[in-house]
């Protein structure tokens, strides 16, 4: 009697990433687990903090002027540190929560080499069975420890780092570090087992290729693209901008006199906001603008004037007063992008799918960019000081809102494009419609 023979899930073909050469051995890696996943976390939190640290001590040391303790400097070097890490400082008079994205790499880098170490030995055993839950056990067991540690070091640092006007609250540090480990240590999980996914989550990648349709899984690679091409988009307005307003920007460091140093210092601190500075420029591309908390305002239409903080980048903004009626073409941007979005999104399916896959597929990946994009618009806001500070930056919801109209403007104008395609397809060659 022949036994039925049950369907089985046919096997994804292995990408080439898979083939990458194994990372070199390291000294820690015959060590217990849970002494590699103390002395990764800790060095991470190390690595990053020391280059902060000795970034503002040298700052510091170069200031002839500064009667600041060398004690209080390395505090506020921690505290740059853990305003790396999205945690908001606490002022006498307010909060500064306006946080430098681009010092945010330097742990994220630290927390992803750290936990690429720290996988290395699991990525080589090879489990003897296909995992029962949605994480393989050792991975799991790993990747806990090695964010648990690395949350209770910005717990401690929170806690022991405060000056007599600036703190942090450590359960916020210990959360916004936890979230950041997160992030490095899937960064690293991705990059060590590579091809190999499905021998560390199968549970989950089963679900995801099972239950999430298939329009929305080709939707997200081109919203994830769409982002990019935005934030590239506004950090190229912001650079012009900040051409034209040269002299300004010039006029207010020789106002401030803050020396070869404290020049270097200050540059490299307004650079380092520079992904804020491209928000908000998408933001004006969109419409809305932003706002410098009670003082001024800039919007597509015009620029409202006020009191601006001590900061040379502002002096880039355009005088008080409405735009040029030419301005307005940059509404065109952010159609443009959503076109771009659309076409990719349809590109990567079937030529001959149907109308309504088509139409969900690119409604699903200019939403997804827009949503991605409010994302930013809220990161890319906050405090900078006191009440007249409060909130500098964007409002997320109005801006995103905007956005996300003017990109499935530009969707509707790429799914025109992809029925005129398949109108010219000879129907003898159609045959039936795949989604």
């Amino acid at each position: 009697m022949r036994m039925p023979v049950l369907p089985t899930r046919p096997s994804r073909p292995e990408p080439a990433a898979s083939r990458r050469p194994p990372p070199p051995p390291g000294a820690l890696d015959d060590a217990p687990d849970w002494a590699r996943v103390l002395a990764y976390a800790i060095g991470a939190a190390l690595a990053s903090a020391s280059i902060v640290v000795t970034a503002v001590f040298a700052a510091w040391l170069a200031s002839a002027s500064s009667t600041v303790p060398p004690g209080q400097a390395i505090s506020l070097g921690l505290l740059g540190w853990l305003l790396a890490h999205g945690v908001p400082l606490h002022l006498g008079r307010g909060s500064v929560g306006l946080v430098p994205w681009l010092l945010t790499l330097l742990p994220l880098l630290t927390l992803r080499w750290s936990a690429q170490r720290l996988l290395a030995p699991a990525a080589q055993r090879r489990p003897r069975a296909r995992p029962q839950g949605l994480v393989r056990g050792d991975v799991a067991v790993l990747g806990a420890g090695f964010i648990g540690v690395y949350a209770l070091v910005a717990f401690l640092v929170a806690t022991l780092a405060r000056l007599p006007g600036a703190s942090a609250s450590p359960l916020v540090a210990a959360f916004g570090a936890a979230v950041l480990a997160a992030l490095g240590l899937l960064w690293a999980c991705v990059d060590v087992f590579a091809g190999r996914l499905d021998s560390v989550c199968p549970r989950l990648l089963d679900t995801w290729h099972d239950r999430v349709p298939t329009w929305l899984r080709r939707a997200l690679r081109p919203a994830v693209r769409g982002v990019v091409a935005m934030l590239v988009l506004g950090a190229i307005g912001a650079a012009v901008l900040l051409g034209f307003g040269h002299d300004r920007v010039g006029s207010l460091y020789a106002d401030l006199r803050p020396g070869w140093v404290g020049g270097a210092v200050l540059t490299l601190g307004q650079l380092l906001y520079l992904p804020t500075a491209a928000a908000w420029a998408v933001s004006v591309a969109a419409g809305p603008g932003f706002a410098i908390g009670n003082g001024p305002a800039v919007s597509v239409r015009a620029v409202e004037g006020g009191a601006l903080p001590l900061v040379p980048a502002f002096g880039a903004l355009p005088d008080p007063g409405p735009l040029p009626e030419w301005f307005a073409v940059v509404l065109v941007v952010p159609v443009v992008v959503g076109c771009c979005v659309g076409w990719m999104a349809v590109r990567s399916g079937a030529r001959l799918s149907s109308w309504r896959h088509r139409a969900a597929t690119i409604a699903a990946a200019c939403g997804l960019t827009g949503a991605g994009m409010t994302l930013v618009f809220a990161l890319c806001s906050g405090a900078l000081g006191s009440d007249r500070l409060g909130h500098v930056g964007v409002s997320p919801l109005l801006a995103g809102s905007a956005l996300t109209g003017e990109l499935l403007l530009g969707g509707l104008f790429a799914f025109a494009v992809s029925a005129v395609r398949v109108r010219r397809i000879p129907s003898r060659r159609r045959g039936p419609r795949r989604d």
